[in-house]
């Protein structure tokens, strides 16, 4: 069990990422369409691009290619801001529909598996 928690969870957490960042690359509008945003333009598409996609593959990527604690915990920390801002976004901001409360949950489970990896060296 705790050969799972310190050495496949973060590899799980950093594949879940990379994953999720080669889709949001190459179709940025259903990333947005999922999480309810719509691009104005090529310049709205690009955004989308690079941040579900760019930015997540880059985190998920790093920390695969790294394996170090701190690249975990660099890639952890990011979707920990990333959760927060949608936690405080679920209480003050109050979405409708069951997508706003998964998005959340998905990216805090991100969040745990990449931390695992910092926190499993004993850092």
């Amino acid at each position: 069990m705790a050969y799972a928690l310190t050495t496949i969870a973060p590899l799980v957490g950093a594949v879940a990422a990379v994953a999720l960042g080669v889709f949001g690359f190459l179709r940025p509008r259903v990333m947005g369409e999922q999480t309810g945003l719509s691009p104005q333009g090529g310049l709205g598409v690009m955004e989308l691009r690079a941040l579900f996609g760019g930015l997540w593959l880059t985190l998920g990527t790093a920390a695969l290619v790294l394996r170090t604690p701190e690249a975990y915990l660099m890639a952890g920390l990011a979707f920990g801001g990333i959760t927060l801002g949608k936690i405080v976004g679920l209480i003050i901001d109050r979405p409708q529909g069951r997508q706003a409360l998964g998005g959340t949950v998905v990216d805090g489970v991100f969040s745990l598996l990449l931390l695992s990896g910092y926190c499993a060296a004993g850092a």
